[in-house]
């Protein structure tokens, strides 16, 4: 059984952006069996109880979890004129072997872009959130990717625009 992470995980993803400056490009990405519509905002006019109410919409049903659709939505709103972070926040892996094959193809092109100012975390938020030995293999290789394990409570920095992707499967 998943440990209940929801309340944690939006009261993380709350603070990390009370962090930002003003000036913060936010995109929140919520997703399951696919990405959902993103949230954009400036940090200026950050409306917590506005996320907040589109967050639990989604998770009032579970499905599956998509993690390479997520990915590939959030890539989308890489923008070369500012610094960008992706953070892929889930509770498990993607639940579908052809989307798992997919991904991997999916980090290496990102890899492959060597953006100068993009960053992408993939945050494990419980211990069942597995890398499969392949992707961690990409990770590892790749100087624009990292893993965050479940016990690691390191600030990431602070940037002009992130991209949060969060899985609300299970949470």
């Amino acid at each position: 059984k998943t440990p209940n992470i929801w309340i944690p995980t939006k009261n993380e993803l709350k603070a990390r952006i009370e962090r930002e400056p003003d000036n913060a490009r936010i995109v929140i990405i919520p997703f399951q069996a696919r990405p959902y519509q993103a949230i954009i905002f400036e940090r200026k006019n950050f409306d917590w109880n506005a996320i907040d109410g589109k967050l639990e919409k989604y998770i009032k049903t579970r499905t599956n979890t998509n993690i390479c659709d997520s990915w590939v939505e959030g890539e989308k709103f890489i923008d070369l004129t500012r610094n960008n972070y992706i953070y892929l926040m889930t509770d498990g892996d993607d639940s579908d072997a052809a989307r798992k094959a997919r991904f991997i193809d999916v980090l290496r092109q990102f890899c492959a872009r060597n953006y100068p100012n993009t960053h992408g975390f993939y945050v494990r938020l419980t211990e069942k959130a597995l890398v499969e030995d392949n992707v961690r293999d990409i990770i590892d290789g790749c100087r624009n990717l990292d893993i965050v394990s479940p016990d690691d409570k390191t600030d990431f920095g602070s940037f002009d625009s992130r991209i949060l992707n969060i899985n609300t499967h299970e949470l």
